[in-house]
């Protein structure tokens, strides 16, 4: 059985994903004139804003990735925590896997303070004993650097934790870790291949008791 897990957060844990597309699309058309809709944005679920932008803008002239990607991230955290919904099933799925006295573990790319925010507006801040965000890692995903850094801050092996994700960036990371990935669907991807997953879900109903017992 496992001993932790750990969640993926912006369409993992909380249905967010929408507000990060509203928060680019809007950047970059203040900033360059050209309109992005967030459905495009959104056709790049799991890579940072950074990249998002320069796919979107390739070609399209020369911009400041820079500015655009700072004031859509701070769009995004001026709206998100009003705004921002937990995934369906999710604050019930953890009460779970407390009961069953697992450890659980939450890495992300976004602000630690946000998600500590986040976390403490639903009142699930007390299920977790670790938070990762973007200030403790060099490398971000699709790079393994911060589900290993939890696993570490967890006291458990890489190989045994469990993680939710929804993006194949995501997912690279977490496997790249070595540890066992669970993906949730994610509406804004077409058929997303994830090698190796040991369940794809669309919902957190799908995951008993017993199943994660017999992991």
């Amino acid at each position: 059985m496992v001993q932790a897990v750990i969640f993926d957060f912006d369409g993992t844990l909380v249905d967010s994903e929408h507000l990060h597309c509203l928060a680019l699309s809007k950047a970059i058309k203040a900033n360059t004139g050209i309109y992005v809709s967030p459905e495009q944005v959104g056709l790049l679920a799991g890579m940072t804003y950074t990249e998002k932008a320069k796919i979107l803008l390739k070609d399209k002239g020369s911009f400041d990735i820079e500015k655009i990607t700072t004031d859509a991230y701070e769009h995004f955290l001026s709206i998100a925590l009003d705004k921002i919904k937990l995934r369906r099933g999710a604050k019930r799925f953890i009460k779970v896997i407390r009961s069953l006295g697992l450890k659980i573990g939450l890495y992300s790319p976004n602000k630690k303070d946000f998600l500590i925010s986040v976390l403490s507006k639903f009142d699930l801040l007390k299920y977790f004993d670790v938070v990762v965000g973007r200030e403790d890692v060099v490398k971000p995903k699709p790079d393994p650097e911060g589900y290993i850094l939890a696993a570490r801050k967890l006291g458990v092996k890489p190989e045994d934790c469990l993680v939710f994700e929804d993006t194949p960036t995501g997912f690279t990371s977490a496997k790249q870790a070595g540890m066992k990935v669970i993906t949730l669907h994610n509406p804004y991807l077409k058929d997303p291949e994830y090698p190796g997953a040991t369940m794809q879900i669309r919902d957190y109903k799908e995951i008993t008791m017993e199943l994660l017992k017999s992991l």
